[in-house]
C-alpha cells in the first residue's frame, strides 16, 4: 500500500539532514528532484549498516513513493496534506 503524504513526512522527519538536501526539501515542501531517490536509498543503506533495518525499510518505501510521484516542484499546502 503506498504511503500517504503524512506518512511520508513522518518517515522523513528524522532523516532530513542538512538544510536544502533533497530529503529535507521533500520533507518540508514536497519537492522531488533527480537526487531525492538516490539520497533516500543511500540513507537506507547507511541505516542497514547500523542495524536499523525497520527505519531503512521505511526509507525504501519513501523511495518508492518518489519513483511513483516523479520529479516535481514544491507542493502548495504540503504540510497540511493528509
Amino acid at each position: 500500500m503506498p504511503l500517504t503524504d503524512t506518512e511520508l513526512r513522518n518517515t522523513l522527519r528524522a532523516h532530513t539532514g542538512r538544510f536544502g538536501s533533497p530529503i529535507a526539501l521533500l520533507h518540508q515542501t514536497g519537492e522531488i528532484t533527480e537526487h531525492t531517490h538516490g539520497d533516500l536509498l543511500k540513507r537506507a543503506h547507511d541505516l542497514d549498516l547500523d542495524g536499523r533495518d525497520h527505519e531503512a525499510d521505511q526509507l525504501r518505501d519513501a523511495a518508492e513513493y518518489v519513483l511513483d510521484a516523479g520529479c516535481r516542484p514544491a507542493v502548495e499546502g504540503w504540510a497540511a496534506r493528509p
